[in-house]
């Protein structure tokens, strides 16, 4: 079992291996472990693991569901969550069990530092590979058709990590209507959607991204391909803008369908 995510491949040899290897950080009894909001080093006391586990091919997932601990050969290792990291554990016999995962809100490893937000990163791009697959897939099978590139060109995407917008007295940020970076269970009810308003309409692709177009003649377009009017808030309907000059820019410059 190989696994690409975003174009990385995973060095050769067993998936197991490659988790352990390439996708964990080793931990150890005494390690310094940072707290970044307060600055604190403290050791890594890992106790309840090796004097209940040692041995045996479990596993355990942190209550924040961000981090992964497990023992491997007698030896305890962590990674961040991600699907390729369970189902890796499962396919090698990895049994869930509770106890203490390091790291799992938000601590980091004193002298790996690095490391380990590089692997922090490999998990939040398997994640958005992970939420646009989900969203396709389920595209695929309520008939959510692709849309031409011409058509997206000419519509406003709402960037993955959100925007500022201005308004005539304040400023807010608004999001895409789904997240990419981590499972959505609203998922279902949003994608293949439009809302129109006040000359406006906001539709979810069938990738889960947000966009924004200017003029009801999209409407057709988007019932042909199997989107479905719902409510959704529409951008820029109310006259707010984006306060980046450029997104801004872009937004004015659209033409209208």
């Amino acid at each position: 079992m190989y696994f690409i995510v975003g174009g990385l491949k995973p060095q050769r040899g067993g998936a197991m291996k490659h988790l352990k290897e390439e996708l964990s950080l080793k931990v150890y009894p005494g390690m310094g472990i940072l707290c970044p909001r307060t600055g604190i080093v403290d050791s890594l006391d890992m106790t309840n693991i090796i004097r209940g586990f040692t041995g045996r091919r479990v596993y355990a997932i942190g209550e924040n569901h961000r981090t992964i601990c497990y023992l491997y050969n007698g030896d305890v290792y962590v990674t961040p969550w991600t699907r390729i990291a369970i189902a890796t554990l499962k396919d090698s016999g990895y049994r869930k069990e509770n106890f203490f995962v390091p790291f799992d809100s938000g601590e980091l490893p004193q002298y790996d530092v690095e490391n380990w937000q590089n692997l922090c990163q490999f998990a939040e791009e398997t994640y958005r590979y992970d939420f646009i697959n989900d969203c396709e897939r389920w595209s695929n099978e309520h008939g959510i058709k692709r849309l031409s590139h011409s058509i997206l060109r000419k519509c406003f995407e709402i960037p993955e990590d959100g925007m500022m917008v201005r308004h005539a007295t304040f400023d807010e940020r608004i999001s895409p209507v789904l997240h990419q970076a981590k499972p959505d269970p609203m998922m279902s009810n949003y994608l293949g959607r439009f809302s129109c308003y006040r000359g406006l309409v906001v539709f979810v692709y069938r990738d889960g991204k947000t966009y924004v177009a200017k003029g009801y003649g999209l409407i057709r377009r988007l019932k042909r391909a199997g989107y479905k009017d719902t409510g959704i808030f529409v951008p820029f309907s109310d006259g707010s803008l984006p306060v980046n000059a450029k997104l801004r820019e872009k937004w004015l410059s659209l033409p209208s369908f």
